[in-house]
């Protein structure tokens, strides 16, 4: 006998919720590194609500000055009344807290319960995850605030999508994309004057977002752009690290022009929330600017198709996360903490997600051309 459908999604979301609850006892002890939390969140908002620019936080001894946009500073600045180490671990369970979010976007309706415990299993031991949060990072947040944009873009609550995208603009190379996706979706309802609506809302929630920062201490402009200007250049896990000189930046030039003719595709073919799944995973092939950690983008998209396939796609798609995991975690070893080595891993996890997507739907137009024979 076939379980009811609302028991079905209850229990998932209980195996899910479980799941979650567990994280903090497994991985608890990774909190206390914290270096880009302190760095661009707490030592920021520290300042700010002491009445001091959140940009220059030299008299905190940070490891490098921050340079993530205002947005998250604004925000998040109630985190600065707290002292370090309560704002650390708040920071971490706000983060777990949004991968169960993640996972219930991604998952939908109606999933098995065993499902949701592998998937969260996947989810909390991802190799990018644990980067993530060792290093207090925010792409957990800009994924989860993306996906929320396009949920909310669907229903039509522009002002709700716009302060969410917004938010994730706080590092814009994760959120480009997914502009540009959004963009489209109101250039197919309104053309450019559905676009130019949508983006002043979006202009204006980053000024909301950003106006404690203006009311406290207006410098911050001056001490942000001097950051900018001072970040050293990172090697970092680009696809685009195999080419030099010019033929890096042409190779950069090409790979963004493919990626929005591509999220273009996605969004006219798809849903906004398949459509942003899609966008997401893209960005951590394409973004010429992207770290490890950032690669939690991609848990929207393999969740989704995890769960959604048939049984022999899943068992794919378990051994290519079991590869992909133990590859990872051998860069990790052997490249000593150079970042550089994971630049494999989008192409391996997105490679592998397209071509399963791929003979699913040709199995599936198959079936049904025999199906009206």
């Amino acid at each position: 006998m076939q379980q009811p459908k609302g028991l079905n999604s209850h229990s998932s979301m209980i195996v899910l919720a479980l799941v979650a609850l567990s994280v903090p006892f497994v991985l608890g002890d990774v909190v206390q590194l914290r270096r880009d939390f302190y760095n661009e969140i707490w030592a920021p908002t520290h300042l700010l609500v002491h009445g001091e620019s959140p940009y220059d936080t030299s008299s905190l001894n940070p490891g490098l000055p921050p340079i993530w946009f205002p947005m998250a500073k604004g925000l998040f600045a109630p985190l600065g009344w707290l002292n370090e180490t309560t704002a650390t671990y708040l920071w971490f369970l706000f983060n777990i807290t949004e991968l169960l979010g993640i996972m219930a976007l991604a998952l939908g309706d109606s999933k098995p319960p065993w499902i949701a415990g592998l998937t969260g299993l996947f989810v909390h031991f991802f190799p990018p995850t644990i980067n993530h949060l060792v290093l207090g990072q925010f792409s957990i947040t800009a994924t989860f605030s993306i996906l929320l944009a396009a949920k909310f873009t669907e229903r039509r609550r522009d002002w709700l999508s716009a302060l969410l995208l917004a938010l994730a603009l706080t590092k814009p190379q994760l959120g480009f994309f997914a502009a540009i996706g959004l963009g489209f979706f109101y250039f197919d309802l309104m053309r450019w004057r559905g676009v130019a609506a949508y983006f002043t809302k979006v202009f204006c929630m980053a000024l909301v977002l950003s106006l404690p920062l203006f009311l406290v201490s207006p410098a911050w402009v001056t001490d942000w752009l001097a950051n900018m200007q001072g970040n050293p250049v990172w090697a970092h896990p680009s696809i685009f690290i195999v080419l030099s000189g010019s033929w890096n930046t042409l190779g950069v030039g090409i790979g963004l022009l493919i990626g929005i003719i591509v999220c273009v595709y996605a969004w006219k073919i798809y849903k906004p929330g398949t459509a942003m799944q899609w966008t997401l995973g893209l960005t951590t092939l394409i973004s010429p600017y992207i770290w490890s950690w950032d690669f939690v983008l991609l848990l929207p998209l393999w969740i989704s198709t995890f769960s959604q396939t048939n049984q022999r796609n899943k068992i794919i798609l378990g051994f290519v996360y079991l590869i992909g995991w133990a590859g990872m975690a051998f860069s990790q070893i052997k490249a000593n903490g150079n970042n550089q080595a994971f630049w494999w891993a989008p192409l391996w996890f997105v490679g592998a997600i397209a071509v399963i997507t791929y003979r699913q739907q040709k199995q599936t137009k198959g079936g049904k051309k025999e199906t009206s024979q």
